[in-house]
């Protein structure tokens, strides 16, 4: 883990703790968003960091590879945008689904058993480091395209407000990196957009 944050040409030490002064700005914005009835108390209260702390970088071994590699981890829990990324996968995970989504192993197995496996075959993909892979101010503007397609609002919440928030539950980390952490709640939700978006786009071509 120390080889991997050492490398010069990807990170850099920052000069201070910027928890503070993040936690301010987010504070000061969801407050004129409440005073503006742009969200509900509710939500209000939901997000409002308070004694926020940074986030915790540590790894999880890979054991079923070669020399063991790490799994970088980077723990949102108490962070300043935690309960804010918490709300916003939420409100998203219900859009983040298409015709191709499976419910659960159940639901698999059961199209299995449907399936003539004398004319067909069974083909496994994955994507290498899903996560960090999405291309994250795409996937933002997907999400937003998703959820305003036949609206103006959502929990109260114009396009604009959103992609804020959104942008500061993702991008606005201490401790950066390419695509979305996998510590943070919005991970899943987010891959889950980008890889209904491509399916869409390679299938209908």
């Amino acid at each position: 883990m120390c080889k991997l944050i050492g490398d010069k040409k990807k990170f850099k030490l920052l000069d201070s703790d910027p928890t503070i002064k993040r936690e301010e700005k987010l504070i000061r914005l969801i407050n004129k968003l409440k005073r503006e009835n742009r969200i509900s108390d509710s939500l209000h209260t939901k997000i409002r960091p308070t004694g926020s702390r940074p986030s915790r970088l540590y790894g999880l071994p890979k054991v079923h590879k070669k020399d063991y590699p790490f799994r970088p981890i980077c723990s949102s829990i108490g962070s300043y945008n935690y309960n804010l990324a918490s709300e916003l996968s939420k409100i998203i995970s219900p859009f983040a689904t298409n015709e191709y989504t499976i419910r659960n192993t159940f639901t698999f197995v059961a199209q299995l058993q449907e399936l003539r496996f004398d004319d067909c075959y069974l083909v496994s993909f994955d994507v290498s480091s899903l996560f960090t892979s999405i291309p994250l101010d795409q996937t933002i503007e997907i999400t937003l395209d998703v959820l305003y397609k036949d609206r103006s609002q959502i929990n109260g919440l114009s396009r604009p407000d959103f992609k804020k928030l959104l942008v500061i539950a993702t991008k606005e980390t201490h401790f950066k990196i390419d695509g979305v952490s996998m510590a943070c709640p919005l991970a899943p939700v987010l891959a889950n957009m980008f890889m209904c978006y491509l399916e869409h786009q390679m299938f209908t071509n």
